[in-house]
């Protein structure tokens, strides 16, 4: 099952909910979507600020996939915090890992 949370969820987004993809627009709390997850992926590739989702994922305890630029501003440590990816490929095998146990995810 793949959720996808976040801020007015573009058509294309939308397009994707179907069989094992459930598509939340704008949440009142995303704690209960962190306590059902296996993986947070962030793959923010560009904009300005922090990923404060990130944090929010890592605090609760969900195992963190992202690119540098959605670590950007924090000071977290590769594959001790979270997993690094920048594209779709690594991304799909960096979660596949975590899902499958072989990245350890008890550290991050």
């Amino acid at each position: 099952q793949l959720t996808l949370c976040g801020h007015s969820p573009g058509i294309e987004m939308l397009a994707l909910q179907g069989a094992g993809i459930t598509v939340h627009g704008n949440v009142p709390s995303v704690a209960p979507h962190y306590r059902r997850a296996r993986v947070f992926a962030n793959a923010l590739f560009d904009g300005a600020g922090t990923s404060l989702k990130l944090l929010e994922a890592a605090a609760s305890g969900v195992p963190v996939v992202s690119s540098a630029v959605g670590v950007r501003g924090h000071e977290l440590i590769e594959n001790r915090d979270y997993l690094g990816a920048e594209d779709a490929a690594s991304f799909a095998r960096r979660i596949q890992e975590l899902l499958a146990g072989h990245a350890n995810h008890d550290d991050m």
